[in-house]
């Protein structure tokens, strides 16, 4: 669901899961007299290069110092007794400061943390141990599902107007069905569960302007001949 003037976000990727997908548009006569310019969609669909296949390992591992007085900058939540990363705080932390060395190991919103130090019996025992002030060895995994701070799987739900609770965007794709006022743009929710998704054109605007002409020398002139 796209509005507003044409720009790279226009271009809205999606990993479709399986070998099938159902494409469905509605329009609400947008364009008045001028029928060319109604809204419309059309979809390039390709298939992932084995090259592209994610490989995400099971777990990955960080190490970060929390000094006298400081902050990890991040904010967790408990969900069915696992230790989720609900928030990330901005600016100069051990974890942004990690996140920026390691992009590879970066920890993101919605992961899990597995244990710290070795301590992994419970979400107290680790919520305990990240309060220490001393070098913490943390072990994570990424999250297979886009969750909102509480815990609630996100759902398919497009909102317009609605703002992505995660970069701000105006206009979102998934929200929360419990009742959370938790929305979520596709972009992120991208990068949550599928990470960057393959195109195989560098540019998608030019094959567009392309097609847009093939097509209208395909259909020609409608009209009745004078």
């Amino acid at each position: 669901m796209f509005y507003g003037p044409k720009s790279a976000r226009a271009w809205r990727s999606i990993e479709i899961p399986g070998d099938y997908c159902e494409f469905e548009f509605s329009s609400d006569g947008d364009g008045a007299t001028f029928p060319d310019q109604r809204w419309g969609f059309w979809a390039l669909v390709a298939p992932k290069p084995p090259d592209k296949e994610d490989k995400i390992p099971e777990s990955f591992t960080l190490e970060v110092v929390k000094k006298e007085g400081s902050l990890l900058g991040i904010t967790t939540q408990e969900v069915a007794g696992a230790c989720m990363i609900s928030g990330l705080d901005t600016g100069s932390t051990p974890i942004q400061e990690w996140n920026a060395a390691n992009p590879d190991r970066a920890l993101r919103l919605h992961d899990f943390i597995l244990e710290v130090n070795g301590v992994k019996s419970s979400y107290d025992d680790i919520l305990n141990e990240l309060r220490k002030f001393q070098k913490h060895i943390i072990v994570a995994k990424r999250s297979k599902e886009a969750m909102c701070s509480s815990g609630h799987v996100l759902k398919p739900d497009p909102r317009v107007y609605n703002v992505c609770d995660v970069c701000g965007t105006p206009g979102t794709q998934f929200r929360c069905p419990d009742g959370c006022d938790y929305d979520m743009c596709l972009n992120c929710f991208q990068a949550h569960t599928s990470g960057p998704v393959h195109c195989p054109l560098e540019d998608i605007t030019a094959f567009a302007q392309k097609r847009v002409q093939v097509v209208c020398r395909g259909e020609g002139n409608q009209d009745d001949p004078e």
